[in-house]
């Protein structure tokens, strides 16, 4: 991966020492050169279970500038954080215990769970090495159910899949079982198909797509 990269060429720094900190970065992925403010903290909270935010915020920031430290020489990154912190507590991604004292803790909500796992899923998969097969998903899901269609559009995409067509959808690497989990969570039986083939037509962009390299 490139923050891996990123990692050799910041050997001169002082490692982070923030505890979990370290167990985080390997879950990083980035995405055009920049990652997300909202991985960071979803991978702080999903590694620790539960924890302060009087402690999560300045690791947050922490993290960004040891990862990414161009990109935030001039920015502010501690405001960006409570602003993210803000906007994932409205989205119900995470929410405020205060019942160990006055300041508060931070967890992740179901949904914010889900957010994690699939986080940890699309970073785990991309050091993986390509077996030469395609992964396509096929739905045909009805116009009365368009909210869960669309839902599933979105799970697809989070999960790192490509659209090929409005009800095709590609991806690389093994996903059978986090499929088969998705399909149960939205209550999608045969109005998903899931295959796996060893020939697509024109492949080489989608090769391209997914930075891909023969096995």
């Amino acid at each position: 991966m490139l923050l891996k990269n990123r990692e050799r060429k910041n050997t001169d720094r002082n490692p982070i020492k923030s505890g979990w900190s370290n167990d985080l970065i390997p879950y990083l992925q980035e995405y055009e050169g920049k990652v997300p403010i909202s991985d960071v903290i979803l991978g702080i909270i999903g590694i620790a279970s539960i924890v302060s935010i009087a402690i999560l915020a300045p690791n947050a920031v922490q993290i960004l500038r040891f990862i990414e430290p161009g990109r935030w020489k001039k920015n502010n990154p501690r405001y960006r954080v409570s602003e993210t912190l803000r906007r994932l507590k409205n989205e119900g991604v995470i929410i405020l215990d205060q019942t160990n004292g006055n300041i508060p803790s931070v967890k992740l909500t179901e949904k914010g769970e889900k957010r994690f796992h699939q986080l940890r899923f699309k970073t785990e998969n991309s050091s993986m090495v390509w077996d030469g097969k395609w992964r396509v998903v096929v739905f045909d899901v009805l116009e009365k159910r368009r909210k869960v269609r669309d839902h599933l559009r979105i799970e697809l995409t989070n999960m790192g899949f490509r659209k090929l067509q409005n009800s095709v959808w590609i991806y690389p690497y093994e996903c059978e079982e986090a499929l088969a989990l998705l399909k149960i969570n939205l209550k999608l039986g045969h109005d998903v198909l899931y295959f796996v083939t060893e020939r697509m037509e024109g492949d080489e962009y989608l090769r391209k797509l997914f930075s891909l390299h023969d096995k």
